[in-house]
């Protein structure tokens, strides 16, 4: 471990918290499909969106999606004001597709040496 600290390997040393055992065990994905599709507006969004604390993982991406979010949240209720705020008009959001996660097969920080 000191090697890997050492050479430059390791990022950052954190604890994993349990989110149900702090009142945020409800996870979704949300894929989120910008008006105009430029570097600029990704950006934009990307940084309104990392300032929100439900935000826990925020994806630039190709394909069809611009951004990919992953959510943790308390409720529904946290869920509707955070689209008011991401979502609404005005955000550059064209149209927004959200998974609400039922059950987690894998869930891994490692990275395989």
């Amino acid at each position: 471990m000191q090697r890997l600290l050492r050479e430059g390997f390791v990022d950052r040393i954190v604890a994993i918290l349990n989110p149900a055992r702090l009142g945020r065990g409800l996870k979704a994905i949300v894929l989120v499909e910008l008006a105009e599709h430029g570097e600029q507006e990704q950006r934009r969004f990307l940084d309104l969106a990392v300032a929100e604390p439900a935000v826990a993982e925020a994806y630039a991406v190709t394909g069809r999606t611009d951004v990919v979010l992953t959510l943790r949240l308390q409720d529904m209720d946290e869920f509707d004001a955070l689209c008011e705020r991401l979502f609404r008009e005005g955000s550059g959001v064209k149209r927004f597709f959200t998974m609400v996660v039922i059950r987690t097969a894998k869930e891994d920080t490692t990275v395989a040496l």
